[in-house]
């Protein structure tokens, strides 16, 4: 049974949940899949499968759903509802890395990639950076776009000059315990409804590409040699 969580209307934003119920195996060699946009660097882009390879699919629908979500409109229009992710079940092998209690029955947590640790946290809050140690001289591919032209992906390699880490994309979400949510005997991978008296609003905007968890906003080390 999947529980579905109700909507929540706080200051004026609807906030919708997608349950992720079920545990994710991400494709074999998510971890090498880097994405570099500006000075960021992270692997386990959702977008990764979106812009670059659609053969890619490195976390599951429902995180792609929630982390692009500001590709659904703009909140400015009065009409946006804000997508978050509840219940939560980590992907295979993410240990859950901070969590924040909001109350008896609600809590936000957050989960980082197998060998990646949570850097610049804060004890009892969702806040911080999902970061792996890389050695120098190691080889780095990674898809990026040129300065002109923000659409066009292209692949290229590094070598690192000295040791430094890299990013990942953290997910998310919610696990709310009450007995009143709706059940459904099918599993699910998106929700109309949102939840009670919790929302992501607290710590991210309507566009997770704004939220302060600062994983998907990692500033690459000076000693990465970019092409």
């Amino acid at each position: 049974m999947t529980d579905i969580y109700p909507a929540e209307t706080l200051s004026g934003t609807v906030t919708s949940f997608i349950p992720l119920t079920t545990t994710f195996t991400p494709s074999a060699g998510c971890s090498d899949f880097f994405r570099l946009n500006g000075p960021s660097l992270v692997a386990f882009d959702p977008g990764y499968g979106l812009d670059i390879d659609t053969n890619v699919r490195c976390l599951p629908s429902a995180v792609t759903t929630w982390w692009e979500q500001g590709r659904f409109g703009d909140a400015s229009d009065g009409a946006h509802t804000a997508v978050s992710i509840g219940p939560l079940t980590c992907p295979d092998k993410w240990p859950t890395v901070a969590s924040s209690v909001k109350d008896s029955s609600s809590t936000l947590v957050m989960c980082c990639p197998p060998d990646y640790h949570l850097e610049n946290g804060i004890p009892g809050s969702v806040i911080g950076d999902c970061l792996s140690d890389v050695p120098s001289g190691a080889t780095i591919r990674f898809a990026s776009t040129s300065p002109d032209n923000s659409e066009s992906w292209s692949t290229a390699t590094t070598d690192l000059a000295s040791d430094s880490s890299v990013g990942a994309i953290a997910v998310v979400g919610w696990n709310i315990h009450r007995t009143s949510y709706i059940t459904s005997s099918t599993p699910t991978t998106t929700s109309h409804p949102t939840s009670p008296t919790t929302t992501l609003a607290s710590i991210t905007s309507s566009n997770p590409t704004a939220s302060s968890i600062r994983a998907q906003q990692l500033v690459l080390e000076s000693g990465l040699a970019l092409p």
